[in-house]
């Protein structure tokens, strides 16, 4: 029987329950690709087939790739893993100070800052890479410098930006000259909107909770990219696999050396259970307790080491595993955000590969949803609960429009139509409700983000509006700023 045998079944299956418009996968064993097929469609609209060569989003799993070019720069003899980063960007300063003087970059690539997310700084934000490095030192910081395992993208970004700093090119030109080319990852590239001159590309889609699917806009993140923006394929991330499954080798080619391969896949920053990022998994009796290496969650799966990272961006979801003992690898892609599928497809091909009986992660995703969904319910009747009925506003609402500054986060900005407020930030417009005085309920796609909160001052006017854009810190404050002063008309 070979290894394969009902796998189709099995795609078509998981794929109709999820409502997944189309997948990739591609399987490495020994430095050989022992499989590799397309599933689905790139859109249901056209219904062109996906193959091996159909170009995804990877989102995150572009992160083990930033970690390499760092990794190359060591080889090259151009930085050292941990020397403070101010040897090298003698500009960079966050608000923890001793952070600031000590940070290495080790600790850009294992999530250990002490910063939480802030990731709607970046997201919709026309900003440059440099912009928004210069505005780390505005961010609040949650945990002390490398006490707790906190996801960040920022600092991935500065990774990429260190990589320019050092070599004078830029993170998308270092990393296609140095991996992408030699791998000969040719369909490989950087942003979305490279990806949209290809023939051969998924669109991306989204099912919100308890409505149909859908096909989204993709969503360009190139400021942000070396934390998310890479777009690959099957065939070409088989390589990739091969190259860190093989000792940093690709066809007798050393591309990066053994140290680097060993340091990217060792553990170097531990996540305790209040950290755990997919509970599913971490709690599993045959999945080991995660810790985080370079660019990769290291892991043990039934028995063996796992190293592997997922990438989520809007209409995408990705996973890049490998069991490094057995030299094994294995990439799903899928146009679907926010379903975590390739897991299960990962998952089921690891049992088939070792003999094991599969684990149903299928179904255990499926309940660790739907309990998060639960929890999400909870959380919007505890609010509801909270409301104060029949309140009203301290002001006329057109006292509450303007433009309001942060100087990390920018502007929001605040405004009136239909009797309503309305906010945007980023470009994303947010839907806000009056939920009790002078606080309002801010929602962004349907979802509750939170209250926010205007306070006056004692001249009478609004002074400030505070917005909860990152739920581990306090909530972020913009100052008003005056109305811009009408133009003179001038006569002829």
């Amino acid at each position: 029987m070979s290894t394969f045998d009902g796998f189709d079944g099995f795609m078509s299956t998981i794929m109709e329950k999820w409502d997944v418009p189309g997948m990739a996968v591609a399987v490495v064993q020994d430095d050989e690709v022992i499989y590799q097929q397309g599933f689905g469609y790139k859109d249901l609209d056209s219904k062109e087939p996906i193959d091996p060569e159909t170009i995804f989003a990877i989102g995150s799993s572009s992160k083990a790739f930033t970690a390499m070019a760092l990794g190359l720069l060591v080889d090259d003899g151009l930085l050292e893993w941990d020397k403070p980063l101010k040897h090298y960007m003698p500009d960079f300063e966050l608000m923890d100070k001793f952070a600031t003087e000590r940070m290495t970059a080790t600790d850009l690539v294992t999530h250990r800052s002490g910063l939480p997310r802030h990731d709607l700084l970046w997201y919709g934000s026309s900003l440059s890479r440099k912009d928004l490095f210069s505005r780390l030192k505005y961010l609040e910081p949650s945990k002390d410098f490398r006490s707790w395992m906190q996801y960040q993208n920022l600092m991935f970004m500065t990774a990429g930006y260190l990589v320019e700093v050092i070599t004078g090119k830029t993170w998308e030109e270092f990393v296609t000259e140095r991996i992408f080319q030699p791998l000969g990852m040719s369909r490989t590239n950087c942003s979305v909107e490279d990806t949209q001159k290809h023939e051969n590309y998924a669109l991306p889609h989204e099912k919100p909770i308890d409505k149909d699917r859908k096909q989204i806009p993709f969503r360009n993140i190139d400021s942000i990219g070396p934390a998310g923006s890479i777009n690959s394929c099957a065939s070409d991330m088989a390589n990739w696999l091969r190259l860190n499954l093989n000792n940093g080798k690709f066809d007798d080619v050393q591309i990066a050396s053994e140290d680097v391969i060993s340091e990217m896949q060792s553990r170097q920053m531990p996540i305790v259970n209040k950290a755990m990022m997919f509970d599913v998994l971490d709690t599993h009796p045959e999945v080991g307790q995660a810790s985080y290496g370079m660019g990769w969650f290291i892991q043990n799966y039934r028995g063996t080491k796992w190293v592997h990272h997922g990438g989520a961006i809007d209409g995408f979801i990705a996973q890049v595993s490998m069991l490094p003992q057995k030299k094994i690898g294995v990439v799903c892609l899928s146009n679907l955000g926010g379903r975590h599928v390739p897991i299960a497809v990962c998952g089921n091909i690891f049992d088939r590969l070792m003999g094991y009986d599969p684990i149903d992660w299928d179904t255990l995703l499926k309940n660790s949803m739907d309990e998060a969904i639960e929890k999400m319910n909870e959380a919007k009747d505890k609010m509801n609960e909270a409301h104060i009925a029949d309140t009203s506003p301290s002001r006329e609402l057109s006292a509450y429009v303007g433009a309001y500054e942060h100087p990390g986060y920018g502007t929001f900005t605040v405004g009136l139509e239909d009797d309503s407020l309305t906010a945007t930030y980023n470009g994303l417009d947010l839907k806000v409700d009056h939920y009790h005085y002078d606080i309002f309920m801010l929602e962004l796609d349907e979802q509750p983000m939170g209250m926010m909160s205007f306070i006056g001052g004692t001249d009478g006017s609004i002074k400030e509006v505070h917005v909860p854009l990152e739920p581990t810190v306090k909530p972020i404050v913009f100052v008003h700023q005056p109305a811009p002063e009408p133009e003179e008309s001038s006569e002829a």
